[in-house]
């Protein structure tokens, strides 16, 4: 059975928690990801390396969607035009939900 668990803002310190709170056991875990910051993919004392130590057969991949999501933040500011469209289609989202 695969079951992908996502939670925006975890921190080391709560993964087994959430993990516990999904009633999912960690001996069942064969793979986790983050992203690069070193609280969570840290070797030692990161999120990966705690549950590592707990179940070694949860392989920690780097987010692939995480470094995409980097490189586009990279290309959109290299192009003023695209940078400033973005900005103003932001802008225009913001202030519609803020309306309704």
């Amino acid at each position: 059975m695969l079951i992908l668990v996502v939670v925006p803002h975890l921190s080391k310190f709560n993964v087994l928690d959430v993990l516990l709170r999904f009633n999912l056991s960690i001996n069942q875990l064969r793979g986790q990801t983050y992203d690069g910051a070193a609280d969570m993919a840290g070797q030692y004392n990161g999120a990966q390396a705690i549950i590592r130590a707990k179940q070694p057969l949860a392989i920690y991949v780097h987010c692939s969607m995480h470094s995409g999501n980097l490189a586009a933040q990279e290309a959109i500011e290299a192009v003023p035009i695209v940078r400033d469209a973005v900005s103003y289609v932001n802008q225009v989202s913001v202030n519609l939900l803020r309306s309704l």
